[in-house]
Formats: structure tokens, C-alpha cells, sequence
């Protein structure tokens, strides 16, 4: 989960070591810039996308059985009415197995995918594809 691709206009943000302060993101400069306005007090500023994290809302995570394998599965919504995009990580706990019985991915492999769809429908879901931890953000990795 590349943080750069979470951070665009209109997103909500939060500066990695400014105490929790969060912020909207207004506009883009020439990369990796970008122009915030601060809740706390109103002002515009710019900024490193390397220093701003995205805010996530309502993550939980939750043991699941899927027909294929079981895993710690985290949900955090990008929207804090928990409608539209979230994101969904998977941590395997057991070997994920295709419909031949074949591992597709061993247990501890961690799937990352983004579901832009409403409701819990994934028709407009995001292919799945293996991440490491070190990519995720540290909110959702901390959860796992």
C-alpha cells in the first residue's frame, strides 16, 4: 500500500511526528509537494508527501474463514461515515488454497486491496496483490 498513491486532493492527512494534527490536502506542486490546510487553525501550508500520512477511519480487525484459508483481516475506511473507499488487509494464517487445492500463497502472506464500491459488494474492488509489511501504513500495521 504506497502512502503516495492515498495522498490526493481532498484527502485527509495527518504530519507524521506533529502530534496528531490532521489536515486536508488542497492542491499539488511539482512532486513530492502539496499545499494542506490545517483543522486546528484554518492555514494553508506546503508540504513533503514523504511527512503526511493519510487518516483512516473506523479500522478494525477480525478474525476470518474464507473457503480458501483463514486470516486477521483489517478494514479501515477512507471516509469516517464508513460508506465508499476502505481499504482491506489480509494476513494469512493458513495457506491460501485455489479451487484445485494448489497454494496459491503461503501462510503469513499479507494481501492489500482497495474497494471503491459503497456497499460490501467488491464489484469495483481493486485486483488483490501481496504486499509486505513494511509497505502498509503503521495504523493498519500495527493490527495485524
Amino acid at each position: 500500500m504506497n502512502e503516495e498513491f492515498d495522498i490526493k486532493i481532498g484527502r485527509r492527512v495527518r504530519h507524521v511526528d506533529g502530534g496528531g494534527r490532521t489536515a486536508i490536502v488542497k492542491s499539488f506542486y511539482t512532486y513530492p509537494l502539496v499545499t494542506v490546510e490545517w483543522d486546528d487553525t484554518g492555514r494553508e501550508s506546503t508540504g513533503n508527501i514523504a511527512y503526511l500520512l493519510p487518516v483512516y477511519y473506523k479500522i478494525t480487525a477480525r478474525e476470518v474463514t474464507y473457503p480458501r484459508g483463514e486470516a486477521v483481516q483489517v478494514t479501515a475506511y477512507v471516509n469516517s461515515n464508513r460508506r465508499g473507499e476502505r481499504v482491506v488487509v489480509s494476513k494469512w494464517t493458513t495457506p491460501l488454497r485455489n479451487e484445485d487445492g494448489q497454494i496459491e500463497h503461503p501462510a503469513g502472506t499479507i494481501t492489500y486491496r482497495r474497494i471503491k464500491g459503497v456497499g460490501v459488494s467488491v464489484e469495483e474492488m481493486e485486483p488483490e496483490r501481496v504486499v509486505t509489511r513494511e509497505e502498509l501504513h503503521p495504523d493498519i500495521a500495527e493490527r495485524l
